[in-house]
């Protein structure tokens, strides 16, 4: 069994594994892994207009998840706990990858490599593409080595460790051949709610249908947000859906509604949402979104700032 982890550059663990609680299927009773985390770092985190955040050294354990046996999409916080194992990392059982994370300064030799890496050639691409896994299954002082290369060029680079892992204490096979929480496409989540499967639960539905809109726009995350946006009939009734369930009293749904009829084309609509008073610590995300409403974009779109 194996499992990456995000090193720092100077090669201190940013992400320390807590315990993997075993949980079990609501439908099927299968076995699915809840990693938790000890210790992590905000470093490299990114946010988006829809909500959506990505925190690869603090990563976020699945809010909503699909069963890989029968399929079932599932909340874990309401699963059953069959047990929980401690990870003991095996020393010197690990390897190492590199990954380029932002580009410092153009070079031809950097983006040569990055260029053979993503199949992309236009800078505009490779930019998109970030971040890009140039070398895998190094020891140590190979990666140290390489990254400083890759520096030299003019990127920045993160380490991924890949660490054996071993349990404390007696362990069921089927926990360690468990796999780990997923969380559901769009087509699941879409498929879930057409069932109805957790209609008169407001919150459940409300969490379903954000979680399906965002799923929609992993694929646009680092496009031109002035690009038209091509939803699916189903995603586009989804995203209506969210937008008829959020409640303009809560400022957190309020804010989120105005994204969502921004993204919807709705531009109007979304700014005179924004118009009304919402909290300071709201005031990137407002900014950005009215900004974007301003100029009729309708794509999403990264959240640039301290928050």
């Amino acid at each position: 069994m194996e499992l990456d982890r995000g090193l720092c550059r100077t090669d201190t663990r940013c992400v320390r594994p807590g315990p993997i609680h075993l949980l079990t299927c609501p439908r099927c009773g299968a076995f699915a892994k809840d990693r938790t985390i000890g210790s992590g770092s905000s470093m490299g985190a990114r946010f988006w207009t829809d909500g959506k955040g990505d925190m690869p050294m603090l990563p976020q354990r699945p809010e909503v998840a699909r069963c890989q046996a029968c399929g079932l999409v599932h909340f874990p916080k309401d699963a059953t706990r069959a047990g929980t194992m401690t990870i003991v990392e095996e020393l010197g059982a690990q390897s190492y990858a590199l990954r380029v994370t932002a580009i410092r300064r153009k070079s031809i030799p950097l983006f040569s490599l990055l260029r053979l890496k993503v199949g992309a050639w236009s800078e505009e691409a490779l930019f998109a593409a970030l971040p890009v896994t140039v070398a895998t299954g190094l020891t140590h002082l190979q990666a140290g080595s390489r990254a400083e290369v890759l520096e030299k060029m003019g990127a920045e680079v993160e380490y991924v460790v890949t660490i054996r892992e071993g349990y404390e204490g007696p362990t069921p096979r089927e926990w360690i051949e468990a796999p780990d929480l997923a969380p559901p496409g769009e087509r699941d989540l879409l498929a879930t709610l057409a069932r109805g499967d957790f209609a008169p639960n407001r919150e459940a539905v409300l969490t379903l249908r954000i979680k399906a809109w965002q799923a929609g726009n992993d694929a646009r995350r680092g496009a031109d947000s002035v690009a038209a946006v091509a939803w699916s009939n189903e995603a586009a009734e989804n995203l209506e859906a969210l937008v008829a369930l959020l409640s303009e009293d809560d400022p957190d749904e309020r804010l989120m509604k105005a994204e969502a009829l921004r993204e919807l084309g709705r531009f109007e609509t979304c700014l005179a949402l924004l118009a009304r008073p919402l909290p300071g610590k709201y005031e990137i995300v407002v900014r950005t979104i009215r900004s974007l409403a301003e100029r009729n974009v309708p794509g999403v779109a990264e959240l640039r700032g301290s928050f």
